[in-house]
């Protein structure tokens, strides 16, 4: 394969960021209208007990881990919902322990996903989820992820996008189409403790 056609199968990597040709920019692209035929504007709910077998293949595609069903600890009211990294490093800042990566994993009418999540893990070796829930969930199903976690690609940190089981469209960010598996976190307002980084 020439040099040509070889930036163009790659696409070029700027400031950590992969730029797409213009043909898999199209190709990309395309996928959107099928992420909109797969999702409907119902909530995302957990996945009933017990796990059932298509929610356990999906999570073998993710981690080798087992699933387990975790109900909200209430920790304190200063933990906001949608911030669980942060909330996992003040936790920790405060009380000790440590933090497990892994995923949410998300029941929707037409599909399953699987939302990159922290957990505080405390003393005894528990795992404690402290975040509030956007929708109010009682409890959530948490595949723990010993590989995957929080990156920097030398300017942002970066966090893995929501995983699909849908397969043209296996990646997204904002409920729309993504085309690599993480992206840089952009913060344009402050955080809930002040806290510069996601990172212990």
């Amino acid at each position: 394969m020439g040099e040509a056609k070889r930036k163009k199968a790659k696409g070029i990597i700027h400031n950590g960021v992969r730029k797409w040709s213009a043909v898999q920019d199209f190709d990309f692209w395309k996928s959107t209208a099928i992420l909109q035929n797969h999702i409907d504007m119902t909530p995302s709910t957990t996945p009933p007990r017990p796990v059932g077998m298509g929610v356990a293949r999906f999570c073998k595609t993710i981690s080798v881990e087992e699933p387990v069903y975790l109900p909200f600890t209430h920790v304190s009211d200063d933990y906001r919902a949608g911030w669980c990294h942060f909330n996992v490093a003040e936790q920790i800042n405060r009380a000790g322990g440590s933090r497990q990566h892994g995923w949410m994993i998300w029941y929707h009418e037409t599909h399953l996903s699987a939302e990159f999540h922290s957990v505080w893990v405390n003393d005894a070796g528990d795992y404690i989820d402290l975040t509030p829930r956007v929708d109010g969930e009682v409890e959530i199903l948490f595949l723990p992820d010993m590989v995957t976690g929080i990156g920097f690609n030398g300017t942002h940190e970066t966090l893995p996008v929501t995983r699909t089981d849908i397969k043209r469209v296996p990646y997204t960010s904002n409920g729309q189409p993504y085309p690599q598996p993480e992206g840089p976190v952009v913060l344009d307002h402050s955080t809930p403790f002040g806290h510069v980084t996601m990172r212990i």
